[in-house]
């Protein structure tokens, strides 16, 4: 495993994340998704380091389980990986808001598309960053 490739692809997928989900969760949709803050902690939650943390340990396994069961077959290959993993954490999203949060099912349908569309581009980044050997002059690792 290439580390250097693969902290580039964690820092990339990283930064993909935060910066759609800040367009999404507050730019897009904040006003819906407002009502509900108190269930992810209130006004004191955007000061707790934890989410973020969070999010780079997803990045980190969803880039390492890329790099593992990547064939090189580009951007494509990319899109397939992030419909899995944003079918997987999308269907968790929208079963803790309609189920366990008690959100309107909408909004939580809502929440479940938005986290698929952000892990089908970070699929796509990953895909990017991790390019055929081909088309970088690597060894696509």
């Amino acid at each position: 495993m290439n580390i250097p490739r693969l902290v580039a692809a964690v820092v990339a997928v990283y930064i993909v994340m935060f910066v759609l989900a800040i367009l999404f969760f507050d730019m897009l949709f904040g006003a819906q998704f407002a009502a509900y803050k108190d269930l992810m902690g209130g006004e004191a939650a955007e000061q707790n380091i934890w989410p973020y943390l969070g999010y780079l340990v997803q990045a980190i396994m969803v880039a390492v389980l890329f790099v593992k069961g990547h064939e090189g077959k580009g951007v494509g290959e990319g899109i397939r990986f992030g419909v899995l993993v944003g079918l997987l954490l999308g269907a968790v999203d929208f079963t803790w808001g309609a189920h366990l949060a008690a959100i309107p099912m909408g909004t939580a349908a809502l929440a479940g598309l938005l986290t698929f569309v952000m892990w089908v581009a970070a699929g796509i980044v990953l895909a990017l960053v991790y390019k055929p050997a081909e088309e970088n002059g690597g060894d696509g690792s």
